[in-house]
């Protein structure tokens, strides 16, 4: 006995004879007697599965988001992305996360992985009581950080290229950005663009900008011999110095601007070389919009709904770990 067979023995609709199983209101007192009558009569069943599901299905609201996505960086505050003055980007990032998710019918709860106070396993088993099997990652300040073992267990999608642990990513597209940067240089009619990266960054992204760099420097700009200036945490003056008198570029471009665009502008300054008058000064690869400088600007925004779509797809695949 199908639902379909009863509302036709009771000479009503489908829809009726759910509402009168449900002692709903707007159904009559004699029609769910009549219908109480053939259930007992037929030994029809209700399905608690099925009427789980539709009772899901009837009550879902944005408002009452049921799944639920982890959100976890390798930072040492708790939420980074509150810091709207040190981690900008990340403050988008995480708006759009949310956003996103809602969108997809989850909601996104926080994890503080460097808590001092709480041991990784702990924080995992509370991950777990919460039914929650995938976890969105902000990244690391420190390139070449791994993620905690404890974590492993579950989906996670990270952004950018800080974490080496082999993760699902979404980055920036590498050889676009230099491309794109590099093309537009020599259309505005740059002859000598000179590269200043940073060693432990450049070797993250598999060497992809400075393979890119040397590439367009022989074949695109005349066989242009000009070295690349690697440098650490922040540019050395003396390194600059002597780079820039030995090769005169007729634009700079550099990678980090965080750590490396205010000692290049103070060397410009204390030699007096004006930006776009005197010389071209282009960031590569740029996480928010920089006023007043040229460049290219990562879309973090696009990159934030990219992941959570990545890591839902990979969760509805039924994939761990």
């Amino acid at each position: 006995m199908t639902m379909r067979e009863l509302a036709k023995l009771a000479g009503v609709s489908q829809a009726t004879v759910s509402l009168a199983l449900r002692n709903h209101p707007r159904i009559s007192a004699a029609t769910k007697s009549k219908v109480a009558r053939l259930v007992r009569k037929h030994k029809y069943v209700v399905d608690g599965r099925v009427s789980e599901l539709m009772g899901r299905i009837r009550h879902h609201s944005t408002k009452q988001l049921t799944g639920c996505l982890g959100l976890i960086t390798l930072y040492p505050e708790e939420r980074p992305w509150l810091n709207n003055s040190r981690h900008p980007h990340l403050s988008r990032i995480h708006k759009c996360m949310v956003q996103r998710a809602s969108e997809l019918g989850y909601r996104i709860e926080p994890f503080w992985v460097k808590n001092p106070a709480m041991k990784l396993g702990r924080l995992r088993g509370i991950i777990e009581s919460r039914g929650i099997q995938g976890l969105l990652s902000l990244g690391a300040p420190i390139m070449e950080e791994e993620l905690p073992v404890e974590l492993r267990r579950f989906v996670v999608v990270t952004l950018g290229s800080s974490i080496s642990t082999k993760l699902h990513r979404i980055v920036s597209h590498f050889p676009h950005n230099a491309t794109l940067l590099l093309t537009t240089l020599r259309n505005r009619g740059y002859h000598r663009p000179g590269a200043v990266l940073q060693q432990f960054q450049d070797g993250r992204n598999e060497h992809i900008t400075a393979g890119m760099y040397l590439y367009y420097s022989r074949y695109f700009f005349d066989r242009l011999t000009i070295p690349i200036l690697y440098s650490g945490a922040t540019v050395e003056p003396v390194a600059l110095d002597r780079w820039y008198r030995a090769h005169r570029p007729d634009v700079i471009i550099y990678a980090d601007h965080n750590r490396h665009y205010e000692p290049i502008r103070g060397f410009l300054d204390k030699l007096q070389l004006h930006v776009s008058q005197d010389i071209g000064l282009a960031v590569l690869d740029a996480s928010i919009h920089l006023p007043g400088i040229s460049g290219v600007r990562q879309n973090v925004e696009q990159m934030a709904v990219s992941s959570v779509d990545m890591l839902v797809s990979r969760l509805q695949q039924g994939e761990t770990g």
